[in-house]
């Protein structure tokens, strides 16, 4: 495994660990300890706030480290999209309906040769 992709692996099972931790935590805070002081409340409000602040400048690091990536992609969604008629070289006539018709006859005479082919020589 590359540096690189380790990092990212290193990176995306540390998100998941703290995104689990703030769910749970979320959910004890709000059913299991709903209002009032437990001494186990008070130390999931320390791990729920810890592990939001944590998540948060990961993310941002996570955001910062793939700027270029998201710049180039918004970019490529935000651009319009060329046509074919916009690719299409002035110069180099469209092609009509006799061209389709002669590649469509150009293939049919290469399916008849190698059906000949097959029928001659049985081993292909």
């Amino acid at each position: 495994m590359t540096w690189k992709a380790n990092h990212r692996y290193v990176a995306f099972v540390f998100l998941a660990v703290l995104s689990v931790t703030l769910a749970v935590s979320s959910f004890l805070l709000w059913v299991v300890f709903p209002r009032g002081y437990y001494p186990s409340r008070a130390v999931w409000v320390a791990i729920h706030k810890w592990g939001g602040l944590a998540l948060t400048i990961s993310v941002l690091i996570h955001v910062l480290m793939h700027w270029r990536w998201i710049v180039h992609m918004t970019r490529r969604h935000l651009t319009p999209r060329q046509t074919a008629v916009q690719v299409q070289s002035s110069d180099r006539p469209a092609p009509t309906r006799a061209s389709f018709d002669y590649l469509a006859s150009q293939r049919s005479a290469c399916a008849d040769t190698d059906q000949l082919d097959t029928q001659t020589n049985p081993a292909q």
